[in-house]
């Protein structure tokens, strides 16, 4: 589908592995009502605006619950930061997961700590996104281009990773899709990367 990855929405050094019949996912909010949804209670984290990349978040990083009732193992937020539960940190650790690091967040829901959060940084590359995937050029009306997947073309082979131009959308291979799936993970999809 045409325009669905609009812009709106530490590294580790490695020569990039050979694609092969790799298939990469976009990993984002169910957007389902039940699930808490927060925003940050202010917008720094060391002192410093919260960046647009999702790598290097140090510190601590302050999110208050603004809707939903049901703790779900992902916390979405207007950012789109990853705020993940204690049991999928787990999973990504006891499996050995690639590309990520974990910052202190702390969650509150009218003003008490919701314990069992971490922050999950992204370092992992994925290059730039593939020139091609911006042939349908701008949407009228609008400085935003039409993007038509999502398609790394230096991926360092990280689990978690993502594009330098659309350094918001958190991508993923196959293995975490189907280590979540499995488990059973609550509050995030899988959107396939590539149209």
């Amino acid at each position: 589908m045409r325009g669905r990855w609009g812009i709106s929405i530490g590294s580790k050094s490695c020569s990039s592995p050979s694609r092969g019949t790799e298939s990469f996912f976009k990993i984002g909010p169910t957007y389902a009502t039940k699930y808490f949804w927060a925003q940050s209670k202010f917008e720094t984290v060391d002192g410093h605006p919260w960046p647009r990349r999702l790598v290097n978040l140090t510190g601590r990083g302050v999110f208050t619950i603004d809707c939903g009732t049901t703790k779900g193992d992902f916390l979405w937020n207007g950012y789109l930061l990853p705020v993940v539960s204690d049991r999928v940190l787990r999973i990504i650790e006891e499996n050995k997961l690639t590309g990520h690091t974990v910052y202190h967040a702390e969650v509150y829901k009218k003003g008490e700590l919701i314990e069992g959060y971490n922050g999950l940084g992204i370092y992992g590359k994925g290059g730039p996104n593939n020139p091609k995937a911006y042939a349908g050029g701008i949407i009228p009306g609008t400085s935003i281009r039409r993007i038509d997947g999502l398609h790394p073309t230096k991926w360092d082979g990280s689990d978690f990773f993502t594009l330098d131009d659309i350094p918001g959308a958190v991508l993923v291979t196959e293995r975490v899709k189907k280590l979540f799936v499995k488990e059973k993970v609550t509050n995030c999809r899988f959107d396939r990367a590539e149209n």
